[in-house]
């Protein structure tokens, strides 16, 4: 009767990874894996500067769209003003559409610009990660026109990225042309 329990190995054709071979894949898998963490590293990166430069943007836009609308509305800028110097304060004064008096005031408060309608404080016109570097207002009067010059430093600033741009706009304050 033959043992058939324990059949011999035949040791001739073994299974596995050689030492060489197990190295040679570990170091290509870690290289592979640097390339992929390396590649989103720079994509999130290049959102967070996109979302920056989108941010900065639209606050300056939003800042010299208001400006621009209230100051073509105002009959005239207010004596107390303080133009020519930075941060400087906007008080013009005009009517709204029935008529009555109004006052509107635009003034940097804690590195942002604050926007004040007769008295009744509306916030910043900036988003929170948005901060004024510098307000400088001037008016500019000729003997026929009345117009405002405006020029807003603002910085985008989220964890390590920073970003600074100037936005410039001129208008002219109604009857002023």
């Amino acid at each position: 009767m033959k043992n058939t329990k324990y059949k011999r190995i035949n040791t001739k054709y073994k299974s596995g990874f050689s030492i060489i071979e197990l190295m040679v894949y570990i170091s290509v898998f870690t290289f592979i894996s640097i390339l992929v963490i390396n590649m989103f590293i720079s994509v999130s990166s290049a959102f967070v500067e996109i979302k920056g430069n989108h941010e900065l943007a639209r606050s300056g836009s939003a800042l010299l769209e208001k400006m621009t609308r209230e100051i073509k509305w105002a009959n005239t800028v207010d004596a107390s003003s303080t133009l020519g110097t930075a941060p400087s304060t906007l008080i013009l004064n005009g009517t709204n559409s029935s008529g009555i008096a109004r006052s509107v005031t635009f003034s940097v408060i804690n590195g942002k610009v604050n926007f004040t309608e007769d008295a009744v404080d509306s916030g910043s016109l900036l988003t929170s990660s948005v901060t004024v570097d510098s307000f400088l207002v001037r008016e500019i009067t000729t003997t026929t026109s009345s117009a405002v010059k405006i020029e807003a430093t603002l910085t985008f600033t989220r964890a390590n990225s920073s970003r600074t741009e100037t936005f410039y706009s001129t208008v002219a304050l109604r009857g002023g042309y």
